[in-house]
């Protein structure tokens, strides 16, 4: 069962995840922002969001995790495995390997990977810049 607060973070980032996803409309906003405290989903919530991506995507995708480290963005990948364990059907199309979740389901239009990276604040910020400039 989720929050309220997690509905409503889904809801406002659906769109945009379906247009990734190649299922949703050409309009739909592309940036967003979604900023949690300690202990409030933020890695299982992202793990949700890149295998709904994998897993329902009408083309092939490639997303990636930015982590202050290594260790860190293995959290993500291990917060993945739990989910495709406690989901046997998702078993038939996703694998985990070292750094990366792939589509593998042979003939799946969604077929690709979502990669999660250790790397250092300093290209977090740079690259948070990057994707909020409105130019």
């Amino acid at each position: 069962m989720i929050d309220a607060w997690q509905s409503a973070d889904f809801f406002s980032i659906d769109p945009a995840m379906m247009r990734c996803a190649g299922v949703g409309q050409a309009d739909a906003r592309m940036r967003f922002y979604l900023e949690r405290p300690r202990g409030h989903s933020k890695t299982t919530d992202l793990a949700i969001v890149a295998i709904w991506c994998l897993a329902f995507a009408a083309r092939p995708i490639r997303g990636y995790a930015f982590a202050a480290d290594v260790d860190q963005a293995a959290i993500l990948l291990d917060a993945i495995q739990r989910i495709i364990q406690f989901n046997p059907w998702l078993r038939d199309l996703l694998s985990v390997s070292k750094g990366m979740v792939a589509n593998t389901a042979r003939g799946h239009p969604g077929n690709g990977r979502y990669e999660s990276h250790g790397v250092w604040y300093r290209g977090i910020a740079t690259l948070q810049r990057c994707n909020l400039d409105p130019g």
